[in-house]
Parts: C-alpha cells; sequence; structure tokens
C-alpha cells in the first residue's frame, strides 16, 4: 500500500502530469484533394459572410453582411462556389450582376460551350467594332454579337471617364460577349447581367466603380419663361414656335416636355424630369409629362420609381387645375 501510494504521488507532480499529456504528433501528409467550403444552409452561409466582412475581405460593393450573404446565395445558384461568387457578383444599385470574366467562367463550367470568338477591330482613334461568336454542343448554329463605336457613342460611353477612357478595347469586348452569352446561355446564366454593362446603365452609388454619371443638366437646358423648352435642334427653322408671355410651344398650343437627346444616363434624365415638374404650373401639366416620358418610367427599379411617382403626386397637389386670369 505505501508503494502504492507513493507510486501515486509521484504521477501527481507537475513534471510527471506533463509527460502523460504529451502525445505523439501526426506527420504531415501531402497530396490531399483541395475543396471549396460549400455551406448548405442559409445560418452557415450567414457565417460565412460575416466572417469575409470582419476580415475585410469582402469587395466595396459587399460592403454589409447582407449583401455578401445575398452575394453567396446568388452565386450558389448559378454554381459559383461562394468565395468565387463573391469575387464574380457585384450589387450596382440593389441588382446582383456579374463581371464578365465569371459570366465566361460559368459558361464554360456548364460544359455547354462548344466555341468561342471574340474579335476587336480598330482605327487610329481607338476600337471600331467588337464581335463575340458563340457556339452551343446542343445547337447547331452560332450565335454572333457585336458592339460598334457608334452604339457607344449614342449610349454615352464613348470618351466616357473611367474604364472607357482607359480601357475602351476591353469595355466594347465586354458588351459583345454580354450580349452573345446572354443569347446563347440563358439557362445557365438566368437573368444575370455582366456588371460592366449594367453599370452603364444605372446610376452608380456605393459600389466603388471609376465610372462617373454624366454632368448634371441645368435648367437652362429645358425652361425658359413661363414654360418648358423642347429639345434643340440645330436647324433654327426646326424650332418649334412658342409665346415667351404664355410658354406656350409646338402646335395647336400644346406644351412640349421632351428632353434633349445630349442627357444621357438613368440619374441624368431624372433630373431632367424633376426639373420639368418644377416649371408645371397646372395639374394637366404633369399629367403631360408623365405621359411623355411613360417609357422611361417604365424601366425604372421599384424603389427608384416609387420615388419619382410620388414627387409627380406631390407635386401634382402643389398646383391648381387653371391658371388664374392676372397669372397669365
Amino acid at each position: 500500500m505505501e508503494t502504492s501510494t507513493a507510486t501515486a504521488a509521484k504521477t501527481d507532480t507537475p513534471q510527471a502530469a506533463n509527460q502523460v499529456a504529451e502525445r505523439p504528433k501526426p506527420p504531415l501528409v501531402g497530396g490531399g484533394k483541395v475543396s471549396a467550403i460549400v455551406p448548405s444552409d442559409i445560418d452557415s452561409i450567414w457565417r460565412l459572410a460575416t466572417m469575409v466582412i470582419a476580415a475585410k475581405m469582402n469587395p466595396k460593393s459587399l460592403d454589409s453582411v447582407e449583401k455578401c450573404t445575398i452575394a453567396i446565395v446568388h452565386g450558389l445558384e448559378v454554381g459559383l462556389t461562394p468565395m468565387a461568387a463573391l469575387q464574380s457578383i457585384a450589387v450596382v444599385n440593389g441588382m446582383p450582376s456579374i463581371w464578365g470574366d465569371g459570366l465566361i467562367a460559368l459558361v464554360r463550367a456548364s460544359g455547354l460551350l462548344e466555341d468561342i470568338q471574340e474579335t476587336v477591330e480598330d482605327d487610329q482613334e481607338g476600337p471600331t467594332i467588337a464581335v463575340c461568336k458563340v457556339k452551343r454542343k446542343d445547337s447547331p448554329s452560332w450565335v454572333v454579337q457585336s458592339f460598334t463605336r457608334p452604339q457607344a457613342m449614342k449610349a454615352g460611353l464613348w470618351r466616357k471617364q473611367g474604364p472607357w477612357v482607359q480601357y475602351p478595347h476591353r469595355m466594347m469586348q465586354m458588351r459583345a460577349r454580354a450580349f452573345a452569352l446572354r443569347d446563347a446561355f440563358p439557362d445557365v446564366l438566368r437573368g444575370l447581367h455582366s456588371a460592366e454593362e449594367v453599370s452603364d446603365m444605372v446610376d452608380i452609388t456605393a459600389t466603388g466603380s471609376a465610372t462617373t454619371a454624366p454632368p448634371e443638366p441645368r435648367r437652362s437646358d429645358f425652361v425658359f419663361k413661363g414654360g418648358a423648352q423642347s429639345a434643340q435642334t440645330s436647324d433654327a427653322d426646326e424650332q418649334p414656335e412658342h409665346d415667351p408671355e404664355t410658354g406656350v410651344i409646338g402646335e395647336q398650343g400644346k406644351k412640349s416636355w421632351t428632353i434633349p437627346d445630349s442627357v444621357v444616363g438613368q440619374q441624368a434624365k431624372l433630373t431632367a424630369i424633376h426639373d420639368l415638374l418644377g416649371v408645371a404650373e397646372v395639374k394637366a401639366d404633369v399629367d403631360d409629362i408623365e405621359a411623355e416620358h411613360k417609357e422611361f418610367l417604365g424601366k425604372l427599379g421599384q424603389q427608384r420609381k416609387d420615388e419619382t411617382m410620388k414627387a409627380f403626386r406631390d407635386r401634382k397637389a402643389e398646383l391648381p387645375e387653371t391658371l388664374e386670369p392676372s397669372a397669365k
């Protein structure tokens, strides 16, 4: 008994405890297969997004846990792993989109792409046309799309500050690629637009994009005494006649609420419409402005559309049905 007690006392010393705790460590073995961590539920996706934000490894457009979570979910739906989704998905004004390289990556991964051919032609002033030809394995014909310099100029993109000035060849190539891939592989892309295209279509807010919106229009571009001015033309004979006292222009005494073609971009056009509302004199003017720009208003995102229509209603509530004789 005394011997057993003495032995137990010895093993209770710190040195003995350390010796007992030490275990042989397994060797480092190479050759393991690398695979992505793909979460299987929303809580796991949220935890992953939280870690990305905490590590400050998120792209600028994905500046919150919520946005990272949505980007991961959207990426999983089209076949992207979580980290690939965070690098490929961009949120532009709340709309998930994907960078041009991500588009082609998804299409190649689908196994449906047989061939893709991209060319860009140019002259002394820069690229003139970008062409993208793609062929699906399950289709006998090629899908061909192009994007030209005149198209870029008409859309207000040519010489636009940012990537269009720095890398015009690349930007035209990305636009032609997006058109062709969306036409040929709608089942793979599931409505995703290219981030380059969306960045040019809508106003950019808090996305870190290098592109800038067109210059804001001035009220003097649209307004003259007592009414609204129609789009300017180069030929003076084509200018509609108007009465500078009443502001009535055009035929049959009808006011014109058009916007000059030089105003390009969603934000610029919205600003112009708000300027027109500012010079409306009666309720009917507000209705005419809405009717004139019905097609444009119908293409707005839901939030912007709601805000704009509220501005229409508020302005209409401020105006009289008709002008008082003293005001004419």
